[in-house]
């Protein structure tokens, strides 16, 4: 909501003002409704007749839609991530709009789904128009492999927002190379299971191990995990060859 405020008595000559805009008791305010530009006059009258009127261009622009991540996939998993538009006004329509999907899955409402036919990098670019035709685009590289392997992202804007749930998909799926969970600063532990159980890591079929399972802050970052258990914060529940280091640089030796 925009408010403006004129002194004096007011009346506003043709043309109207923006949709959604009202003028009352010299203030300006509303809820714009259509993009463009607007001109229009606002005479001022006093009490004894005299007026003054002033000429206006008011630009009323589109809002800016941003649209939240996409994680990676694995091969012949079902897939299903919804995606979010925020400063839109009204029901959003999501389109790809440049490139394609990763081969098995679709767009609908919002919504990427199916499952994954070929691994490798695909790159596209989705387009959110909310109901005042206003538009915002995000361009994605979605990786769908065919074993979780590889450095993964931690925190709200990540691959996964908690630990938990990565471990989760590890436990399910398994591992087939040397594996980093890593914590972003936006990661909270909030949302944790506690005690975070890392099970019996298990190694894809045809992939020979041992391999690490490393759990480490993002470089420059110093994320904390807190929480409540009566056994333990982080639970080695038959895990083999766990590296959990506290170092927040590449390659660092510190603590």
């Amino acid at each position: 909501t925009r408010l403006r405020t004129v002194t004096g008595v007011q009346t506003c000559a043709l043309p109207i003002l923006p949709a959604g805009i009202s003028l009352l008791g010299g203030v300006l305010s509303g809820i714009p409704t259509a993009t463009g530009t607007f001109n229009f006059d606002i005479t001022a009258t006093d009490t004894i007749g005299c007026t003054g009127t002033q000429g206006y261009s008011l630009m009323i622009n589109c809002p800016t839609i941003t649209l939240s991540s996409l994680p990676f996939g694995l091969l012949n998993v079902p897939y299903s991530k919804t995606i979010t538009a925020s400063g839109g006004v009204g029901s959003i329509n999501f389109s790809v709009t440049q490139n394609s999907l990763p081969p098995g899955l679709s767009l609908v409402g919002g919504v990427v789904s199916g499952t994954p036919l070929q691994t490798g990098s695909y790159p596209f670019t989705i387009t959110a128009t909310d109901a005042n035709n206003c538009t915002g685009s995000r361009a994605y590289t979605v990786n769908i492999s065919s074993s979780i392997s590889g450095t993964y992202v931690i925190g709200a804007s990540g691959d996964y927002t908690t630990l938990t749930s990565a471990l989760s998909d590890i436990k399910l799926y398994g591992i087939g190379a040397n594996t980093t969970l890593e914590l972003q600063s936006d990661y909270s532990s909030s949302s944790e299971t506690f005690p975070i159980s890392i099970d019996t890591v298990h190694y894809v079929t045809s992939k020979t191990g041992p391999f690490t399972l490393t759990i480490k802050p993002a470089s420059g970052t110093s994320p904390v995990i807190t929480g409540s258990s009566s056994t333990a914060i982080i639970k080695l529940n038959g895990a083999d060859y766990i590296v959990i280091d506290g170092s927040n640089t590449t390659n660092g030796t510190s603590r």
